[in-house]
């Protein structure tokens, strides 16, 4: 059996599921953050879109975790176990928006990681960027 498999992580500020349509709405997505200082605390949403799963779920356990990739060291981490009353084919994509709470120690590039059953399934890169210009203030 092929893995589960997470073709597109998004960050955003926030997340809405519409009750009846169950339609995922993603409020302020983002590819990276600007800091003026550091350390620097941020929550955000992931949301995976996950693929290739099979058959009815019970209890799968999805986790995200946010690595600084110069260290290796986790600075983030997320989990929750889901389940379906429906058989999901593999074609089937599931997104799954989870709040991660955020402390950025430096600037840098940092790695966000999504695991099914605790193997990794998918990543990319977040870049943290100090702001080290004043802002424009008119006069």
């Amino acid at each position: 059996m092929e893995p589960a498999l997470a073709p597109n992580i998004i960050l955003s500020d926030g997340a809405i599921r519409e009750a009846g349509t169950n339609k995922i709405s993603l409020i302020g997505t983002f590819n990276n953050v600007n800091a003026r200082v550091f350390p620097f605390n941020i929550g955000f949403f992931v949301t995976p879109s996950i693929s290739n799963l099979r058959g009815k779920l019970d209890r799968l356990k999805v986790a995200i975790r946010v690595e600084d990739k110069s260290s290796s060291l986790v600075v983030a981490s997320a989990a929750i176990e889901i389940g379906s009353p429906t058989d999901v084919k593999p074609s089937d994509v599931v997104q799954i928006p989870m709040p991660v709470a955020c402390s950025f120690g430096s600037a840098g590039v940092y790695s966000v990681v999504v695991l099914v059953q605790n193997e990794v399934i998918g990543a990319r890169d977040l870049t943290v960027s100090p702001v080290t210009a004043a802002p424009d203030i008119p006069t």
